[in-house]
């Protein structure tokens, strides 16, 4: 692909939040850079244009090494093209999570690169804020580039981010961009702190995963200090970080030269400290004169960074050790370090390990570092450091041809054999293979030689290891240490012949069966039968032994590995099987284990082989077998786990993507689903099917930006007409579901120009402006839809949405009767045309309408919606009163035949009962029915409302109110909680904690107001329940622990609704009569209440008392 005849695109780099990297040539002025192109999709965003143009222009006019250079800007085929300097290394986050140690003055001189581009940055007005390590690169020489000023800006210019956006990202947000206000250069100053704690302790001093609670961390908690992840920073250097991320920003460095000059201040600081440390030490009375000169600059870049910290303990080391050496004289020094040399330097037979038997030395204490030369570009062998760290005499030789080399004294030979001992005990085999050979011209043991084989052999070096094995042998003499190590290497070269005849040699000297069983296993790669005849013999011995070293149980491995070579499949399995029922992990038998089990047709030992393999297998291949055997038996999710376990090694193997794909689509698996996509269409190349299908996995995710792209470029792809069209029907739908509705409009209208009597497109373009809250183009349109196609029930019940939205009740009943018309046998149509009648109050009309729903479900033997019951009830409700209601809800109890339905109507009479009539004896009584019969069919829902409804009359309030949260908790993570049982529960919470007591509320401290604004108009989209405006009130008067005279508006609505009880309309009295002093209206609720309780003495004192 060629960008304005000139770049050539060599392959894509990355991507972010605007748009695509890629490396490109410039095929005028043959270099490499880098080409920054914004999405396609945002394009049509002028704010995005705008932040992309600013992003150039403000790259453009910095000049410094540590920023990335922008060379052109390109306007080509519709899309900017951003021309960049291109950058040979790695993200900084990269070089953070692969790093394998925090060297602190190595990350120092790096953070003061950064921020020389930051100053010269400031110094230009320009803010960028967006400071974090993956916007900054390193080169593979070593050198900071600052990249993306996507969200920079000059001060005094005009930004385009809004007051109150948040911009730049979680980790790296100062204080002021978490609130969303101006910011300055003191921003950026917070995000460098941020970065400087990064480098120096690979963690950032705030951190949560949740984002609303990390940007309240960031405004109102303490950093974590950088100490408590790296104790090797010191208090100065901690206080020069924390400082850098002050939450109050007039707290923190002024300016970027400032921070910067604080940090050189401090490395010089402890540059003096090191350097005045080896004045002393020069100073010291020696052993002997010093003929040579200590390099200070080398000694102190190499050392700094690992002895800030023991600076005081090395200082007393080396003079301590000066002190106890002082009145030796260079004879007795020579002979005791000759003497210690081979008493220092011991070799453990079993672990085949140094181990280190020296007194307490200065040599010993000071603690040894690695130093990567090649990073710091210094060319120091190990010896000299070690001459200049200890000061020691280079006058004394310890061999006696003085020609070879400048001598060493017994103490440089004792330093540098300390040292090679602590490397080698810490694995560091290069560098004290360094130690030793540089030591080889002055001294010489068979020790070290054997130390040389060994440190070779582990770094897989087999030549040399076998020189130095071979040079053991014919200076020293053949020992059961060097032949084991000889052994080894030829094992590891494959040279299996030479590995059997040196175990075999191994076990005629020793006599140890552990050799024996090592020559079998050699003989098993070239003469198997050799293995089998060798284990056989010896398996007698152990076979009735009760402990036995698990080394041997390897016998049984090498046996069942060998008669696998030969074919005797059967006799492998046994002993292959008796091997891990010992050694249960030992990933390499299951390849021949599971072969052997193929080849004699044996597949339910197969899958239970493979069963018990998953967790800890390495080998690919049985991986593939296992994966492919899990598909061919429908076991998808296992299949899933293995190819991404594959795919860990393999990642570009299509194969296993195809395997992946088939496994993801049998199970619904969207995640894996993309994963396949994305890389067979990455291995392939371009496919329509699955480009097409990869929208649709994105979609089910609800990452429509992605969607979205896709098809437009499928638009923009494809030329066969019809086609085109669907894409772009797809499109609408996604772009509804992303909220881009006039942009969806927008195509809607593009569509309906080409086929106008689709009334599929009017039906889309409706329910878009329904969205919108444009009630009026909604209606418009599914009329148009329905003119086009006039028996299209969906459209009427569409119709009827926007009428119940609108509470135009007239022409909503007139919608649902057409649609009666259309489909008399509609359940659904003549349960809302009942709500609709309840809602004005037409009870009769209302019963006639769920009766004729009820009959209907009947009839076609299906269920009654449970929600339909609810309407039934509070037409009873309105309809009858007392005894009445009760008999006619236990009247439906017994026509109902439906086992969850009856359960349901247990709950509500309970309800009834503890609510209306409060008593509390027969609530008790039918709760415990509607649990018994909702448990035996295991619906979970009435099981808790009836269950916890039974704890509270029981007035075990806590574990009632306990179980409906929990429950409500469960439910939600289970994805098996609807709207109709979520306000169920919420219902019956908020009358347990209303009509408890105002202890329970305040310590429960749930939000009572939001939970009944939900429950309310939640509600009253289905039905005006005059119980809600009941707790409304309620709530009211909990949350200030007085009557209120704010609880009136919702008693009265309550009465309005139906929910019309002796104890409301005393409220009311209440408060007019007390509160509002309106004794007119107070007298007109105290006759109610009379009429309803005659017999009540205190209404007759209260009437006495107003005439």
């Amino acid at each position: 692909m060629m960008i304005a005849n000139r770049y050539k695109i060599i392959k894509k780099l990355g991507q972010g939040g605007m748009g695509e990297v890629y490396k490109a040539t410039d095929t005028i002025l043959d270099r490499v850079v880098a080409i920054k192109v914004v999405y396609s999709n945002l394009l049509k965003k002028q704010e995005f244009i705008q932040r992309f143009l600013r992003e150039a222009k403000i790259t453009a006019s910095l000049n410094h090494i540590n920023i990335v250079k922008v060379f052109d800007l390109i306007l080509d085929n519709n899309n900017y093209y951003l021309i960049m300097e291109f950058i040979d290394g790695t993200s900084l986050r990269n070089y953070l999570e692969n790093r394998k140690e925090i060297n602190i003055l190595n990350e120092l001189y790096l953070f003061l690169q950064i921020l020389d581009g930051i100053e010269y940055a400031h110094n230009k007005n320009i803010v960028h804020r967006d400071l974090k390590p993956e916007n900054i690169m390193l080169t593979k020489e070593g050198a900071i580039k600052i990249t993306d000023f996507g969200l920079a800006f000059a001060l005094g210019s005009h930004s385009l981010t809004n007051p109150g956006t948040l911009m730049g990202t979680l980790g790296y947000l100062s204080p002021e961009q978490a609130q969303g206000i101006d910011v300055d250069f003191l921003t950026d100053i917070y995000s460098l702190g941020v970065i400087l704690y990064e480098l120096l302790t690979n963690n950032l001093p705030i951190i949560d995963t949740n984002a609303a609670a990390m940007i309240y961390k960031i405004l109102n908690e303490k950093p974590t200090p950088p100490t408590k992840y790296n104790p090797n920073i010191d208090k100065e250097l901690e206080n020069i970080i924390l400082k850098a991320i002050e939450k109050n920003k007039n707290k923190r460095y002024k300016n970027t030269t400032e921070f910067k000059n604080t940090i050189i201040n401090y490395i010089n600081q402890k540059t003096k400290e090191i350097e005045q440390i080896i004045n002393e030490d020069q100073k010291m009375e020696n052993i002997n004169k010093i003929d040579s000169k200590i390099d200070k600059d080398s000694l102190i870049n190499q050392t700094l960074s690992s002895i800030l910290n023991d600076i005081v303990s090395y200082k007393r080391d080396i003079k301590d050790l000066a002190i106890e050496q002082k009145n030796q004289s260079i004879d007795q020094i020579k002979e005791q370090a000759i003497k210690d040399i081979e008493d220092k330097l011991v070799i453990d037979e079993d672990n085949k390990e140094i181990k280190e038997e020296i007194p307490n030395t200065a040599s010993q204490n000071i603690e040894e570092k690695k130093i990567d030369y090649k990073e710091k570009n210094i060319n120091i062998p190990f010896l000299n450091i070690a001459k200049n760290l200890e000061q020691i005499d280079i006058n004394i030789n310890v061999k006696d041809n003085k020609n070879l080399a400048p001598s060493l004294s017994s103490r440089d030979i004792e330093v540098l054999l300390n040292k090679a001992q602590r490397f080698y005990e810490k694995k560091d085999y290069e560098n004290t293979i360094n130690i030793l050979e540089n030591l080889l011209p002055y001294y010489e043991s068979k020790t070290m030689i054997y130390i040389l084989a060994k440190s070779y052999f582990k770094i897989r070096n087999p030549d040399k290891a076998l020189y130095y094995c071979n040079y053991y042998i014919e200076k020293y003499q053949k020992t059961e240490k060097i032949l084991n190590l000889l052994g080894d290497i030829y094992y590891s070269i494959k040279d299996y012949v030479n590995s059997y005849v040196v175990f075999n040699e191994l076990y005629n000297l020793t006599d140890n069966n552990v050799y024996l069983v090592l020559a079998a296993k050699s003989a098993l790669n070239y003469d198997p039968a050799l293995t089998i005849n060798i284990l056989t013999n010896l398996i007698s011995i152990f076979k009735d032994q009760k402990d036995i070293d698990p080394f041997f149980y390897k016998i049984y491995k090498y046996l069942g590995l060998a008669y696998f070579r030969l074919g005797k499949y059967e006799l492998a399995i046994s002993n292959l099987s008796q091997y891990l029922k010992y050694i249960k992990d030992d990933s390499s038998v299951f390849p021949s284990l599971i072969k052997s089990y193929k080849l004699l047709g044996k597949n339910i030992e197969l899958a239970k082989i493979y069963s018990s393999i998953l967790d800890y297998i390495e080998d690919v291949e049985t991986l593939k077998e296992a994966m492919e055997f899990y598909i061919g038996i429908s076991e998808y999710k296992k299949s899933i786990e293995l190819a991404k376990k594959i795919i860990e090694i393999e990642k570009d193997n299509l194969n296993i993507y195809q395997n992946l794909y088939i496994a993801a689509k049998a199970i619904n698996d969207i995640d894996s689903l993309i994963i396949a996509i994305e890389n067979i269409i990455r291995l392939m190349g371009y496919n329509k099917e699955l480009i097409y299908e990869l929208a649709q996995a994105y979609e089910n995710k609800k990452q429509y930006d992605k969607s979205i792209n896709i098809i437009i470029n499928l638009i923009s792809d494809e030329e066969d007409f019809y086609t085109k069209i669907s894409y772009k029907e797809y499109l609408i739908e996604l772009m509804i579901k992303k909220g881009e509705y006039e942009n969806a409009l927008n195509l809607i209208f593009e569509l309906i120009s080409i086929n106008s009597a689709n009334p599929i497109y009017y039906e889309k373009a409706s329910h878009i402006y329904y969205l919108m809250g444009k009630a009026e183009d909604a209606i418009k349109n599914i009329e148009t839809a329905l003119s086009l196609d006039p028996t299209n029930i969906n459209y009427y019940k569409f119709l009827s949405k926007i009428y119940l939205e609108l509470n135009d009740s007239s022409k909503l009943i007139n919608v649902l009767k057409n649609l009666i018309d259309f489909n008399p046998n509609d359940i659904e149509t003549y349960i809302l045309l009942a709500k609709v009648y309840l809602n004005l109050r037409n009870y009769l009309k209302a019963y006639e309408n769920i009766i004729a729903a009820k009959s209907k479900a009947f009839s076609f033997n299906i269920e009654f919606p449970l929600y339909a019951y609810d309407i039934l009830i509070k037409i009873f409700q309105n309809l009858f009163k007392n005894q009445d209601l009760i008999d006619k809800l236990k009247e439906l109890i017994l026509e109902v035949k439906s086992e969850k339905e009856i359960s349901y109507i247990y709950y509500q009479l309970s309800f009834t009962y503890w609510i209306y009539y409060s008593d509390n004896i027969k609530a008790l009584e039918y709760s415990n029915n509607a649990y018994l019969y909702a448990n035996k069919i295991n619906f979970s829902p009435v099981s808790i409302l009836s269950a916890s409804l039974s704890m509270f009359l029981k007035k075990q309030y806590k574990n009632a109110i306990n179980l409906l949260i929990n429950s409500i908790i469960r439910l939600y993570n289970e994805n098996s909680l609807n709207k109709f049982f979520e306000l169920k529960i919420i219902e019956l919470l908020m009358s347990f904690i209303i009509l408890s007591s105002f202890d329970i509320y305040k310590e429960y401290n749930i939000p009572i107001s939001l939970l009944m604004e939900k429950l309310i108009d939640e509600n009253n989209n289905e039905i005006i329940d005059g119980y809600y405006y009941y707790l409304k009130a309620k709530s009211i008067e909990l949350e200030n622990n007085e009557i209120n005279v704010n609880s009136l508006y919702y008693y009265e609505l309550a009465m309005k609704n139906g929910f019309e009880t002796e104890g409301i309309i005393f409220k009311i009295f209440f408060i007019y009569k007390n509160l509002l002093k309106d004794l007119d209206t107070a007298k007109k609720y105290l006759e109610k209440l009379i009429i309803l309780n005659p017999n009540e003495k205190i209404y007759s004192n209260y009437l006495k008392e107003f005439k």
